[in-house]
């Protein structure tokens, strides 16, 4: 089930509104294996497609590459678990 506060934060995305901070940081503690996490992804894959018109998928990531990130993110190469990034630079 998908939880009110995902729909509305998600609807409001494909809106085309902005979500505020602590929005984004709360759906990105979301499982990305879990219902929601699958519902956030369709999303986020219906917005790509539409900007790139079908052609492309556009990945794309802000970070300063120092150390491995301690937020653990799964889908992330810097997350400390994902030994991408393994030493201080």
């Amino acid at each position: 089930m998908i939880s009110s506060k995902v729909n509305k934060i998600v609807r409001k995305v494909l809106d085309g509104d902005f979500i505020t901070g602590k929005e984004i940081e709360y759906l990105l503690e979301i499982d990305p294996h879990s219902m929601e996490g699958g519902f956030i992804m369709t999303a986020a894959n219906s917005i790509t497609c539409t900007a790139s018109q079908g052609k492309a998928e556009v990945h794309a990531q802000i970070g300063l590459n120092l150390s491995p990130c301690p937020k653990d993110c799964s889908f992330c190469a810097f997350a400390a678990k994902n030994s991408v990034v393994t030493r201080i630079w």
